[in-house]
């Protein structure tokens, strides 16, 4: 019995990014990017999220956001309204941790998937399952890589997925989605 594989495809876009499911043309969600806090804020595109409950300024679609703060290395969370901390595991790492909101707390790892590669995976540290890989398009200026998660996931696992390993690229690879947040949009 082979474990399924969805893909998501992440794209530059001006001052945001897109995420384009398995096919490369649907689109899933739009990730604004910005100065103003918190600096990532992810929407969904489809129509079965139109029902996520609306936050006090109306955002019935925002689904999940990420704050930066200068001269920390922790990204606060927001994910469908529930507080989430990511934190790199120590001083000299490239690996950031979390407690998942969707999977109760469990501890999620993102680690680099190879030396130098620039590709990451996420780790639940207690089985040491692979929930997902990001492959990094290291010199693409209109693809930032994409997403492979393996295995029925739900819909909010997926989310999680996508903002936490976002957030991760900021802190830790992608010099253009550091810029974009460090210096705002258009």
């Amino acid at each position: 019995m082979s474990t399924g594989i969805q893909m998501i495809h992440v794209h530059y876009r001006s001052n945001s990014l897109l995420l384009l499911d398995s096919d490369d043309i649907t689109p899933l969600y739009t990730v604004q990017i910005g100065r103003k806090t918190p600096q990532m804020q992810m929407v969904s595109l489809c129509e079965e999220h139109a029902q996520v409950p609306s936050d006090n300024d109306g955002s019935a679609r925002r689904l999940s956001t990420a704050l930066f703060k200068m001269l920390s290395t922790d990204v606060q969370l927001s994910i469908r309204g529930k507080p989430a901390l990511m934190q790199r595991s120590n001083l000299f790492s490239r690996s950031y941790c979390f407690r998942s909101v969707a999977l109760d707390g469990e501890s999620l790892l993102w680690e680099a998937d190879g030396a130098l590669s620039g590709d990451f995976k996420l780790v639940h540290r207690q089985n040491g399952q692979v929930l997902t890989r990001f492959r990094n398009k290291v010199f693409s200026a209109v693809e930032v890589g994409s997403f492979e998660m393996v295995g029925e996931l739900s819909e909010r696992l997926k989310e999680e997925i996508l903002i936490t390993g976002l957030s991760v690229l900021v802190m830790v690879q992608s010099l253009n989605l550091a810029g974009m947040v460090l210096m705002g949009s258009g």
